[in-house]
Order: C-alpha cells, then sequence, then structure tokens
C-alpha cells in the first residue's frame, strides 16, 4: 500500500506542475517557468501511466457491471492526458487536432459504456445522444484543426458555417 501512496504523491506534483503547459514551457506551484524538457515530458507520461494503474486498482472495489464501466473511464482518462501531453510538448496543428479528437472518441467510449447500463428505450436514446455528441466533437476537431493558431474558437466556428453554407 505505500508504493500507491508514494504514486499519488509523484501523481499529485506531476499535475501541480502541469498544469498550466503553455507551448513547450510550464508554470511550477511556486510560479517559476520550466522549459518542459525530453526529461519532464517522460516523467509526465510515467505519471500518467501510474494514475491509469491506479485507477485500475480503484476499478477492482466496484461491482457488477461498473466494474467495466470504471475501467473504459480509467482508460479514457489516459488516452486523453497522454494526447494533451503530446499536444502541449509539440504544439503544432495536427497534435491539437489528434488530441481533440482522441477526446471526443475517448468520450464517446464512456458514453456507449454507460448507455449499455440501461435497456429499452433508454438505451436506444442515449446511444443516439452519444453519437450524436461524437459527431459534434468531431466536426468541431475538424474546423478547429482549418482555424489559424490564434483565432478563438467561436470566430472560427462563425467562419466555418458561413464556407458551409456555401
Amino acid at each position: 500500500m505505500k508504493y500507491v501512496n508514494l504514486s499519488h504523491i509523484f501523481i499529485t506534483i506531476g499535475l501541480a506542475l502541469s498544469v498550466n503547459v503553455m507551448s513547450q514551457t510550464i508554470v511550477n506551484a511556486a510560479g517559476d517557468t520550466i522549459e518542459m524538457t525530453p526529461e519532464y515530458h517522460s516523467i509526465e507520461m510515467k505519471g500518467i501511466k501510474d494514475q491509469y494503474l491506479i485507477d485500475i486498482e480503484e476499478c477492482a472495489q466496484v461491482k457488477g457491471h461498473f466494474i467495466k464501466t470504471c475501467k473504459v473511464e480509467a482508460m479514457a482518462k489516459q488516452k486523453i492526458n497522454l494526447a494533451n501531453l503530446e499536444k502541449n510538448y509539440r504544439p503544432n496543428v495536427k497534435n491539437r487536432h489528434n488530441a481533440n479528437i482522441v477526446k471526443a472518441n475517448a468520450d464517446y467510449s464512456v458514453a456507449i459504456e454507460k448507455c449499455a447500463e440501461l435497456s429499452g428505450n433508454e438505451m436506444s436514446h442515449c446511444m443516439k445522444d452519444a453519437r450524436t455528441v461524437k459527431m459534434d466533437d468531431m466536426m468541431n476537431a475538424k474546423a478547429e484543426m482549418k482555424m489559424p493558431e490564434n483565432m478563438p474558437m467561436e470566430k472560427s466556428m462563425k467562419h466555418h458555417m458561413k464556407a458551409k453554407a456555401l
């Protein structure tokens, strides 16, 4: 059990340091700006993987069908965090787009798993809603990929909708 507690400490420190990741620099808890080095990137990646293992261990305490949902949520969280880490480590349009797609797919897989817990009409409505949300997220990711780096999303969506109307 000491290993888990030690892992929690390292992960908490890692998350505290990575909250304000911008470009290839980060701002730590003391307010100092630190360059995101390959070593730091590796440490963050290990922290994300360790957090996944902790989340999976916690899923063992869940009962019934919720075990599978818990594991899917843990996997989705890991995928999103890894994609965001890569997006922040190598900031470019491709990695930003990839992070948005990974988030859309991960959210969809969690939603589908939660829908599987339902039955009948509720399940079919839930599945339909999950697909709709995923398609919206994918469309937003595609639109965001086409917008310039510094353009706000709202302005880009208006531009995208005008272009689509033509």
